[in-house]
């Protein structure tokens, strides 16, 4: 039953990351890069007025990317300790179950610390290339 459980909250998940993961894929905007349609019609579609470098752009991908997959760590991190929680609260004193709960936790922790450290870094790296 637990298995069970833990499958359908692992694919809603799954299925939030890849909705979320969508307009990050979908950067490249053929309204953005039309010569026919006017500048009024892309600023309202949100696209830059300015000519940015390659390297501009591909900066501003790189962090749109990252700044769209922490949150979602962050929010699997705490599912997961939520899950881990709850399959504590549930282990009736088995020293298994408990280690097992207790690794999970530790383990989501570990993973949210290396989501921020790898935001960290890139943001520094990115501010700092010129």
């Amino acid at each position: 039953m637990i298995k069970k459980i833990l499958g359908v909250i692992m694919g809603i998940i799954m299925g939030i990351t890849v909705v979320g993961l969508v307009p990050v894929m979908a950067l490249d905007d053929p309204v953005c890069s039309d010569p026919n349609i006017d500048a009024d019609a892309k600023e309202i579609a949100g696209c830059s007025t300015s000519s940015p470098d390659v390297e501009d752009t591909l900066m501003e991908k790189i962090k749109k990317v990252l700044n769209t997959v922490l949150p979602m760590a962050a929010l699997l991190a705490v599912v997961m300790i939520v899950i881990a929680g709850i399959m504590m609260s549930a282990s009736m004193g088995d020293a298994g179950k408990i280690k097992r709960a207790k690794n999970m936790i530790m383990y989501s922790v570990i993973g949210m610390i290396v989501a921020l450290l790898a935001y960290a870094i890139v943001n520094f790296v990115l501010d700092h290339i010129e």
